[in-house]
């Protein structure tokens, strides 16, 4: 997606008629639109990452994709801040706070799939009843999910940024992040969600 076809979409409804930064709606505005991102991104990029069962023969690099999957979202701060900072030592204690349930979620269907293929010891590694095991593990070597959260705030930041100035500066840096961010996003190319991205951020920013 080029830096011409992001400005395309930021300069028509519903990007042209928020609210700006000094309007009272506007951290709500943008809260929703955070949120709906961290979830649905987290969801596309672990599916798009299990496409290939054979990665899950890592565990170490798959346990990282699951916890980010199931991580917390983030629901900001007033007035202009809507991503983890990963450089405040709480964020990932209150990024997998309470995940169990969405981390047994993550991994049931990957179980299921596993055992569907044959791969019987593999797939009790990936049995929902394991999950404290999966987190710990992802604990004890945290880099890789520090990197997706922190790919994953800057993506979101630069689809914010866009929204506010709605100009052709603002969608080359969308389209620089972009890149950066889902070129290689944990082992992966995952710079065709990029629109989905940007639809699901429409889909929120509609009846603003």
């Amino acid at each position: 997606m080029q830096p011409g076809e992001i400005l395309r979409i930021a300069q028509r409804p519903p990007w042209t008629t928020l609210p700006d930064e000094r309007d009272p709606r506007y951290f709500h505005v943008w809260q929703r639109v955070s949120v709906a991102l961290q979830r649905s991104f987290r969801e596309w990029s672990r599916e798009r990452y299990f496409q290939n069962l054979a990665r899950l023969a890592d565990r170490d690099a798959a346990y990282a994709m699951l916890v980010f999957s199931a991580c917390r979202p983030f629901y900001g701060r007033p007035r202009a801040e809507f991503t983890f900072d990963i450089a405040d030592p709480a964020t990932l204690a209150a990024a997998w706070r309470g995940i169990g349930h969405s981390l047994r979620v993550a991994m049931a269907p990957i179980e299921k799939r596993l055992r569907k293929s044959g791969d019987e010891p593999l797939a009790r590694r990936y049995a929902p009843v394991w999950h404290q095991d999966v987190l710990v593990a992802v604990k004890t070597r945290p880099k890789p999910l520090i990197r997706m959260l922190a790919l994953e705030s800057k993506l979101i930041d630069g689809v914010i940024d866009l929204g506010t100035q709605r100009d052709e500066p603002a969608a080359r840096r969308l389209h620089r992040v972009a890149n950066h961010s889902l070129r290689n996003f944990h082992g992966e190319d995952m710079t065709e969600l990029l629109p989905k991205i940007l639809e699901e951020a429409a889909r929120v920013l509609t009846g603003y």
